[in-house]
């Protein structure tokens, strides 16, 4: 028995060379494709940079903000505190004055 053999023609053939104009204009179009596509993700990172900045701005600013309150805060706390110490002092020195009064009378 005879066994049939198939021809492989496309790996005996040899491919034609290509121009070598063809060839360098496609080897540019490649690396213009390629510096095209990595000045999109560097830009796309810049942005994404700026809008980290932009966050953090915005942040230091709300910090910077709450800080105001905090330290405007603190001072209404401490003129209420003062305001409450007086209060009392007066209120201490009526009291005194009317039990004078008291233990004077009887």
């Amino acid at each position: 028995m005879k066994k049939k053999q198939k021809n492989n023609d496309s790996s005996t053939e040899q491919t034609p060379k290509s121009n070598p104009i063809i060839a360098s204009i496609v080897n540019l179009v490649v690396q213009l494709l390629k510096h095209v596509i990595s000045d999109t993700d560097f830009s796309r990172s810049g942005k994404k940079n700026d809008q980290i900045s932009d966050r953090l701005e915005s942040m230091n600013n709300m910090l910077r903000d709450m800080h105001n309150k905090i330290d405007q805060c603190s001072q209404e706390i401490e003129r209420l505190k003062n305001r409450i110490l007086w209060g009392y002092i007066i209120f201490i020195v009526v009291l005194a004055s009317v039990l004078f009064q008291l233990v004077l009378v009887r």
